[in-house]
């Protein structure tokens, strides 16, 4: 499970924890720890915590932390190779300009070199 938002624990209607197991690895954009999440949601599986908006400028929008966060589950999961990322980062904001496009594309690469 990839969380970009971490508000969204708090909103049950989100559906956030629907089915996780002791077999499932939660990704959070988060500075908080893993082991402060944990003990805060009960949650009995994996995470990993990756901090994607604390190098951006304060009110930095979704469209600059997610594709550092599709870019690190990514690479987390394995499954996904960096040219198919890159063209979905893309295809995916094809409605951007120019420079937010090159932006989003380099933050999604950096994520997932890392």
């Amino acid at each position: 499970v990839v969380v970009a938002d971490p508000g969204l624990f708090g909103i049950a209607a989100a559906g956030v924890m629907q089915g996780v197991s002791d077999g499932t690895t939660l990704f959070v954009n988060s500075a908080e720890s893993a082991a402060s999440l944990r003990d805060r949601l009960a949650f009995p599986g994996r995470i990993v915590t990756w901090p994607a908006g604390a190098s951006l400028p304060a009110g930095a929008g979704a469209s600059i932390v997610s594709p550092a966060c599709a870019g690190a589950a990514a690479r987390l999961l394995g499954v996904i190779g960096r040219d198919a990322l890159a063209q979905a980062i893309v295809a995916h904001g094809t409605h951007r300009g120019g420079d937010a496009m090159q932006s989003a594309l380099e933050r999604g690469l950096a994520a997932y070199d890392i």
